[in-house]
């Protein structure tokens, strides 16, 4: 007798930090967060709804101290986290302050698309973290209407192949059933 026992562990997901949820933001696209108009140094880091970080910005441009971040979504939950000055970001929702160099707080702006989404006061020393859902773009979801629509068509014609089909210009199926033949009942 050979006994093998397979072993392996499997993580739980990874909690979202507690976060005010701005709501859908848009279709699937390029996007840009900012903290343009803010009063402190700025850090912005952008996560996937796995706590994966895509990506971080310190200062939008050599002197200015606010933070900007262009990525293109696909459709999703995302979650961005805005810090302080010396805001360390990593994987699994990671954001930490190095309070020894830093760990600005002020009245903070946050931008969506160049239009203001969410403003308060940050603490020093701490992360305010913000929830956003991209939802698909309009044309992906009639594509997949239509295929189902095609695929729909196609079941029913087998299954009406005696009837005449029409279409209205909605794609509505219109079916017209041929009459019996004369001297024969229903």
């Amino acid at each position: 007798n050979i006994n093998i026992t397979l072993g392996f562990d499997v993580a739980p997901p990874i909690t979202p930090p507690a976060n005010t949820d701005l709501g859908v933001i848009g279709n699937a696209g390029d996007f840009s967060f900012d903290t343009i108009g803010s009063d402190f140094d700025t850090e912005l880091g952008l996560y996937d709804a796995n706590g994966d970080l895509i990506t971080t910005n310190d200062d939008l441009a050599p002197g200015v101290l606010q933070s900007e971040i262009l990525e293109n979504l696909d459709e999703g939950m995302y979650f961005i986290a805005l810090g302080g000055f010396n805001t360390i970001f990593g994987d699994e929702f990671g954001a930490e302050i190095d309070t020894f160099l830093g760990g600005d707080g002020g009245d903070y702006i946050l931008n969506i698309d160049g239009a203001e989404a969410a403003s308060g006061t940050l603490a020093a020393d701490s992360v305010q973290w913000f929830k956003v859902t991209v939802v698909p773009a309009p044309g992906s979801a009639a594509m997949l209407a239509l295929g189902g629509l095609v695929a729909a068509r196609r079941r029913r014609s087998s299954a009406v192949s005696a009837d005449a089909r029409s279409f209205t210009s909605q794609g509505v199926i219109l079916i017209f059933r041929r009459p019996p033949p004369i001297g024969r009942g229903p």
